[in-house]
């Protein structure tokens, strides 16, 4: 860091005591990088990594090249284990990670292969149960092309790709190219949508569960259902501001649909979804030429002396009386 004076220095973390040098950092990765590619080609799984630290302290070591590659030298032993002996324990390490109360299954090799196929850095370093489930969620609701070509078969769906930020969901276009988005969906999941009897509520999305049935070849397919909804737009920001007629006529959909889900009794504590609808709107109202995270954050967290000031700036009344009741709701 230039404008402090700082050195930046490199400090590698082992099991073996930590050593630091003045080495400059471009010298460092010019004389090293061979040592670490070739420690990365005989074991991925090697704990070793380069921090960049501005510390002043004086170096432990002044020769980095080889006490660097005593170090790896020294390191081999532990990985003399051939490459499949090591995923093979990766594997099993894996699935000991994976507690049946979360996936509700036995860990399933083929999902596990997904995992591999996919997403092979996280698995790589995954060292916790919470990621381990979550891995696992994600490559069940991976689509094969068994499944792809059951769903264009039945329905006259064509499966494009994971939305973004949600593999979960598929992005889908139907014979005519209309974007759609599907979901394979449990059985939980299915009384779910049952319960929620969406031809009921004229303010929900409108949604539509299929039954994919299984290939009559393939006994060890089951059939599976599949949830359809409109492709609506995902982020705000993606999107321009909508007109303020268009924003009070999606914000009274909203409110109706918020009320028919509470009704349901499926959501404890209602004031924070009030919170987070107020906070949509007021995005939406003051996007660009304002600047609406100006407006409402503080640091990185909504500020609720900020929302409330933002309801009071509204001029337009309709749209400041809805707000007014919702963020009564929201207890503000």
């Amino acid at each position: 860091r230039e404008r402090e004076n700082i050195e930046p220095r490199i400090v590698i973390e082992t099991q073996y005591p930590c050593f630091s040098t003045p080495t400059p950092i471009v010298d460092l990765v010019r004389d090293c990088s061979e040592i670490l590619c070739s420690l990365r080609e005989h074991s991925r799984t090697h704990r070793l990594k380069a921090l960049v630290l501005n510390n002043s302290s004086p170096p432990r070591s002044p020769n980095t090249k080889v006490v660097f590659s005593s170090l790896i030298v020294s390191s081999m032993s532990l990985y003399s284990d051939p490459p499949e002996d090591r995923a093979l324990a990766k594997r099993e390490m894996f699935k000991q990670m994976l507690p049946y109360h979360e996936i509700l299954e036995r860990p399933c090799d083929r999902v596990i292969d997904d995992i591999i196929l996919h997403f092979p850095e996280q698995y790589e370093l995954c060292e916790s149960s919470g990621l381990a489930v979550m891995l696992y969620k994600d490559a069940s609701n991976i689509l094969h092309t068994a499944t792809k070509e059951r769903i264009a078969r039945d329905l006259g769906l064509y499966i494009s790709g994971f939305l973004p930020r949600n593999t979960g969901v598929s992005i889908t276009t139907d014979k005519d190219g209309r974007p759609l988005l599907t979901k394979l969906i449990s059985n939980t999941e299915s009384r779910t949508i049952a319960e929620l009897k969406l031809d009921e509520c004229p303010f929900l999305v409108k949604g539509t569960l299929h039954t994919i049935k299984r290939n009559e070849d393939q006994a060890q397919e089951v059939d599976q259902q599949i949830f359809v909804t409109p492709c609506y737009p995902g982020v705000l920001s993606d999107f321009p501001k909508s007109h303020v007629k268009a924003l009070i006529a999606n914000v009274e959909r909203m409110i109706g649909a918020l009320e028919y889900i509470h009704n349901l009794g499926w959501v404890p504590k209602l004031k924070y979804d009030w919170f987070m609808l107020l906070v949509t709107i007021l995005y939406e109202y003051n996007k660009p030429p304002k600047n609406s995270n100006e407006k409402l954050f503080e640091g990185r967290k909504v500020s609720q002396q900020k929302v409330r000031e933002c309801v009071a700036a509204i001029k337009e009344p309709k749209l400041a009386g809805l707000c007014n009741e919702i963020a009564k709701r929201a207890e503000l």
